[in-house]
């Protein structure tokens, strides 16, 4: 007996941007290489599932993404992720800082209009954190 599959949605995932904690209890960051998919080439891939949705009409097919484990993203990269929430329909203005490497980028973000989240100020250090 067979039963008929109904795809609802598609989630697309990225690994691109490590995550400084290493924490122990975390199934995200098990793995700590990078995709070798690169961004714009995600976006790209991501874009294309969107158009085919618009051409399609359908309305009741959702699209998610996801690109981490962490939110250190180049601008570039940053200025991608907002286009495509925006895609969704949704603003991408939330930046959460945990898994961060402590450096200058945040504040240079925060003057682009994200509104920062600083859920935990340890990351960054020593050259791991917790090492």
């Amino acid at each position: 007996m067979s039963r008929e599959i109904v795809g609802k949605g598609l989630r697309f995932s990225l690994r691109h941007a490590p995550c400084a904690h290493i924490c122990r209890y975390c199934l995200i960051s098990e793995s700590r290489k990078r995709s070798a998919l690169p961004f714009a080439r995600f976006e790209q891939l991501v874009h294309r599932f969107y158009d085919w949705k618009q051409a399609r009409g359908r309305d009741d097919f959702t699209i998610g993404i996801f690109v981490g484990p962490s939110f250190d993203y180049d601008l570039k990269t940053l200025k991608g992720v907002a286009k495509l929430h925006a895609r969704r329909g949704s603003k991408f203005g939330i930046l959460n800082l945990g898994g961060l490497r402590r450096d200058a980028r945040p504040m240079e973000r925060a003057s682009r209009g994200l509104r920062i989240s600083d859920h935990d100020s340890a990351v960054g250090r020593r050259a791991r954190h917790g090492a």
